[in-house]
């Protein structure tokens, strides 16, 4: 035995409390030491005999020296040891090294303390830490956000979980919502202050935790978990950050780490969980990153606007924007390097690649606190990463195999690194200081197909890596158990720990396959996994034990970031208007950023997310406002209120918001940090109390009638949508270097609105009427609702046309039409292409689906859309998940294009994530014909049998009013006919829904041919275009000469009953909500155009095939009429 492993083995012996032979062992030790040390040195004499011996046993450990002095009592007992009880020991010591056949530091797996310890004690002592910090953070902003007079009160929740106006207990409210807040009511507190109550008790304990290593142990960290649960549960948009949700599931594992003492596991298998965790979150937020096919991430240009345009920038994220751009370039595809292949390194069998990542993971996480003010959330990765760290204290110098693989590694990881990213110094540049001023060029240097392949490949070996690092550190901990020296049933009960221990880590593992499954676009993956598997996810995702994840996924602030900035004022005529400043967002120009870490201002976070949205996608935005107009002090509370511009008791008399665009200053000689870039655009319209006043009332009445069950599934933290797949629907892809200016010559509407910011800032001096979208704020749409018109102005398709690849050197754009019109669009897109740079071709890798959330289903399939859901929009290369153009997403829902991969509910679930719901989503199969029947109550038309093609005006189609025409983009395809019309008189004939009544049977017996005609007291009034079950369109006279409209307006839908005129059949006809207030007024600018086009007489443009009673109109007619005119 070498005399290193000698002394070893007697540090442990001496600490082994359950040694009874921990003298004789010493003794036995020093003796073998001796005997060793005098063969290797023969030369030298001997010091001093082993029965007598005085001298200290030492064990040197690297730089760590242990030494135990025996007084001279202890040796006078030790000469008194039989030789057999020596050899016995001996023996025994013998025989466990050589049984373990391992090297110095896994002998240290015997002693009751270790660094693996060390590590899980510094993670518990950490967590309690930002436990601490969270609910600190959170108590402060309890009573502005929740409290009766909050923000979002607390009461008016518990009211909406109730059905209608009837009473509901607190165990009902508990069985519902889960929180511990309902509980805690029933013993006298108000809602707000058991909110309260809930935080102080997370307080004190985390505070405890953090003084006294006693107070770290199970119950109280389980106690902290169900805390931060309840607060996540009655939380709603304020406490729905991902890293709430990341908190919740450290804090579910840290339960599980917790579980210390002689009878626990190893535990190096308690800290796999959270290393597997730590995997999960940073391999997913670097996945999502590309796969968003964000033009920032793929561009490289990220932290060109990451620092301006992130929530709350520090002082230091001004210098770090104005760092030279190949600079920022190289950190951002660094960040890839450290999110997607830096995980992997967690897992690497060498220690130096594991210390690597764990070093270059701190090191990420202090530059975005630096920069950044992310609160806890990078304090908390930081503590994840512990994990990273293992209890290795073998300092032997390294060998020759793992000196090579470690050079092996770092030159593979620099030579790919360089490749994937095109890293390369400008020939031209040759001087030192030059060079690291400019700095290196870089950009992606692979496609999306290459990542998508690659992808699919590393999410598999991502979840074999993940077993065989469990499996691993399974079988080690039950070797650990069944060698330790404990008594028999010591070693049972531990090892039934340790089973269940690694049982744990089992299910985690195999939960952690479904979000792992989500991160593949094709849904290959996810189609393969157990459908119970999807439910238990969804389960433990609804209790916060698990969660996906993706930050920072499509990148804004690209221009600009948006600003909401609120003023007040006692004269609206003559202001002026002052301006509210808050405690971190941004608003003041020359007062500096500041840092908040690890505090986070929740209402100044949802500030800026309200500001890359609308007011109506924000409700709480009125509240807000409303408060500010009563002088709320708790809500005051919330901003600055060493700047209030009114005083508490005395609030302005109106209130407004606005949108800015914010950019950081050039140069630091420049007078403050920030700068307007554009004007003023109105956000919140100009209102006062008594107008928000009733608002409020209305949506409490609303609130307090609204459905139980919807209610229900919302706040139980699930909404449920229907998915319809649009079997009826083509693609054509239009690409080419022209295929911007020939879409925009031939289309209704502006294609414009399509344009990135950036193109359209320099295309704004350039581009007639581009003000005028500026205004409106209609600019960077993922999609446009459009018609295409004959030679005579009347409609033959229609159509939505999306963005296509963003990183393509020629315009793509991406055009859904009905399948039945395809073949002959396709033929009249290349037949009016003369000389433009263009291709057509079908895109039939593509697909189409209607994503609607209902609040419920009637017995006749009548779907009801719920408007209170709002679903996170995508707009990638392959998917787009985007509102309805024409109408929008709270009355038609949204429009969901993806990969023919995607063909079931489950494939296309991992898309949709709900902005005011962060919990699961139930998504039900629909059929064509539900949503047929949406659009016929809506009487929005949508194909050519709707439209009838070739037969009615954009405006008999309410074209204007479903956002399919502009009017300020210049000429297009018959244009002039279009504004002869719109000029000259008001629309008289609009498409409006009707309601067949009667026998059901008798209705469906009627299979009307399009225009067949409707009367109303024996004149003709219309005519009928389509019938679904009860609903239909028609085609309708609104002569305002009669004032007609007027009355049907007022009475809202008591206008007479019409009739079919060949059955005799009754119908209703009623007013659509999402119509204005009065159609018939209804103005869109028109353009200066010579006043000639007007003069010209309708028989000059129009043709008497027109007036034709056609019944039909093929698909293949179009193009014949088009090619007639």
């Amino acid at each position: 035995m070498a005399p290193g492993q000698g002394s070893k083995f007697a540090v442990l012996a001496s600490s082994d409390p359950d040694n009874e032979n921990r003298a004789s062992s010493k003794s036995s030790t020093g003796s073998k030491d001796k005997k060793n040390k005098q063969k290797s040195n023969k030369n030298k004499k001997q010091q001093q005999s082993t029965s007598n011996t005085t001298k200290p046993l030492s064990e040197t450990n690297g730089n760590e020296t242990t030494n135990f002095d025996l007084p001279n009592k202890k040796n006078s007992v030790k000469k008194q040891i039989s030789n057999e009880q020596m050899n016995a020991n001996l023996s025994t010591e013998t025989k466990l090294l050589q049984t373990k056949n391992c090297s110095i530091s896994d002998v240290d797996n015997q002693k009751s303390y270790d660094s693996s310890t060390f590590i899980q004690n510094l993670f518990l002592w950490s967590v309690s830490a930002i436990y601490m910090f969270a609910f600190i953070s959170f108590y402060y902003q309890i009573r502005g956000l929740y409290g009766d007079n909050g923000v979002l009160p607390l009461r008016h929740y518990a009211a909406s979980l109730s059905s209608k106006n009837q009473s509901i207990t607190a165990e009902e409210l508990y069985a519902q919502n889960g929180s511990w807040v309902w509980l805690i009511s029933r013993f006298g507190f108000t809602l707000t202050t058991s909110l309260e109550l809930i935080t102080i008790t997370g307080i004190l304990v985390s505070f405890g935790q953090l003084l006294f290593k006693s107070l770290r142990i199970v119950p109280n960290y389980l106690l902290l978990y169900i805390a931060y649960l309840s607060l996540s549960k009655v939380g709603q948009t304020f406490l729905h950050f991902q890293w709430d949700a990341l908190l919740l599931e450290v804090g579910a594992l840290t339960v599980f780490v917790a579980f210390k003492g002689s009878l626990a596991p190893d535990s190096r298998l308690v800290l796999w969980p959270i290393k597997w965790l730590m995997f999960r979150f940073m391999f997913s937020n670097g996945v999502v990153k590309l796969t968003s096919r964000c033009p920032l991430w793929w561009s490289l240009r990220t932290l060109d606007v990451h620092f301006e345009s992130q929530c709350i920038p520090t002082p230091l994220a001004w210098y770090a924007h104005h760092l030279p751009q190949n600079w920022l370039h190289l950190f951002t595809a660094l960040t890839f390097v450290i999110e997607l292949i830096g995980p992997f390194l967690f897992f690497v069998p060498l220690k130096s690649a594991r210390i690597f990542s764990f070093v270059t993971q701190v090191l990420f996480q202090v530059s975005i606190i630096l920069t950044g003010n992310f609160n806890f959330f990078n304090l908390l990765t930081i503590v994840l990463s512990f994990s990273l760290l293992e209890s290795n204290n073998n300092t032997k110098p390294r060998s020759r195999i793992e000196i090579f693989l470690n050079g092996a590694f770092s030159g593979t990881l620099a030579y790919y690194t360089i490749q994937f990213f095109a890293i390369n110094f400008d020939k031209g540049v040759s001087n030192i200081g030059d060079l690291i001023l400019h700095g290196p060029n870089s950009k992606i240097n692979f496609t999306f197909e290459n990542f998508n392949h690659a992808l699919s490949h590393a999410i598999t070996i991502s979840i074999w890596i993940g077993s065989i690092s469990l499996i691993h550190i399974s079988v080690r901990s039950i070797y650990i158990c069944l060698s330790s020296e404990q008594s028999f049933m010591r070693r049972f009960l531990r090892l039934l720990t340790t089973l269940f221990s690694i049982g744990v880590c089992a299910a985690i593992l195999a939960l952690s396959v479904v979000p792992f499954a989500e991160l593949d676009n094709s849904g290959q993956h996810l189609r393969k996994l157990p459908k119970p598997l999807k439910q238990w996810y969804v389960q433990a995702q609804e209790n916060g034990l698990m969660h996906g994840y993706g930050l920072f996924r499509v990148m804004t602030g690209d221009g600009g970031r948006p600003e909401l900035i609120i003023e007040g004022t006692n004269d609206p005529q003559n202001g002026p208007w002052e301006q509210y400043h808050f405690r971190y967002k941004p608003g003041d120009l020359k007062k500096a950023p500041r840092f908040n870490i690890p505090h986070q201002p929740r209402l100044d976070w949802q500030m800026w997310f309200a500001a890359l949205g609308t007011y109506q996608a924000n409700p709480w935005l009125t509240n807000f406002a409303y408060r500010l107009l009563t002088g709320e002090p708790d809500v005051l509370q919330l901003i600055d209120t060493q700047r209030l511009p009114f005083p508490e008791n005395s609030p302005p008399k109106y209130l407004r918001m606005s949108r800015y665009l914010y950019k950081f200053t050039d140069n630091l000689n420049d007078i403050g940090w920030w700068k307007q870039i554009d004007n003023r655009h109105a956000y919140f319209p100009m209102v006062n109390k008594d107008t928000l006043s009733a608002a409020l009332k209305l949506n409490e009445i609303k609130r307090r009638y609204y459905n139980k069950s919807n209610q229900t599934n919302h706040q139980n933290g699930s909404a449920t949508l229907v998915a319809i797949r649009l079997s009826n629907r083509r693609f054509l892809r239009v690409c080419g270097e022209d295929s911007f200016i020939y879409l925009q010559s031939l289309l209704t509407n502006d294609m414009r609105m399509l344009l990135s910011l950036e193109r359209l800032e320099k295309e704004r001096n350039s581009s007639p009427g581009l003000e005028k979208l500026i205004e409106s704020n209609a600019l960077n749409q993922p999609v446009i609702y459009t018609y295409l018109l004959s030679a005579v102005g009347r409609v033959l398709a229609d159509m939505f046309v999306y963005r296509g690849r963003y990183r393509t050197s020629d315009g793509e754009y991406i055009i859904e039409i009905d399948s039945k019109l395809a073949n002959a669009m396709k033929r009249l897109f290349l037949g009016y292409n003369l000389s433009r740079n263009i291709r057509v071709e079908f895109a039939n890798d593509i697909q189409a689906w209607v994503i609607i959330p209902i609040n419920k289903f009637t017995d006749n399939n009548n779907a009801f859309n719920d408007s209170n859901i709002q679903i996170e929009e995508i707009d990638s290369d392959d998917i787009k998940l985007v509102a309805d153009p024409r109408v929008g997403s709270s009355h038609i829902g949204y429009r969901l294009l993806t990969r023919l991969g995607a063909t079931q509910i489950e494939d296309i679930g991992q898309y949709i994530q709900l902005q005011n719901y962060s919990k699961k989503v139930r998504i039900h199969e629909g059929t064509i014909g539900d949503y047929v029947q949406l659009r016929y109550r809506l009487g929005i038309p949508e194909g050519y049998k709707d439209i009838l093609s070739g037969h009615y005006y954009p405006f008999e189609l309410n074209g204007d009013i479903l956002n399919a025409i502009s009017l300020n983009k210049g000429l297009y395809t018959s244009e002039e006919k279009i504004i002869k019309i719109y000029s000259r008189e008001p629309i008289q004939r609009r498409l409006f829904p009707v309601q067949f009544h009667g026998s059901i049977s008798k209705i469906r017996q009627l299979h009307p041919a399009p225009r067949t005609l409707i009367d109303l007291n024996s004149r003709k009034f219309g005519e009928l275009f389509q019938r679904y079950g009860r609903n239909g369109i028609a085609s309708l006279w609104v002569p305002l000469k009669n004032n007609y409209f007027t009355k049907f307006n007022q009475d809202n839908g008591s206008f007479p009953l019409l009739t079919h005129k060949d059955t005799g059949l009754k119908m209703s006809v009623s007013i659509p909500n999402w119509w204005p207030t009065q159609v018939d007024q209804l103005q869109l600018p028109v353009p200066n155009y010579p006043k000639c086009l007007f003069n010209l007489k309708d028989e000059e443009l129009e043709s008497k095939d027109f007036d034709m009673q056609i019944k039909d109109c093929s698909p293949e007619d179009i193009f014949r009429i088009s090619s007639h005119y």
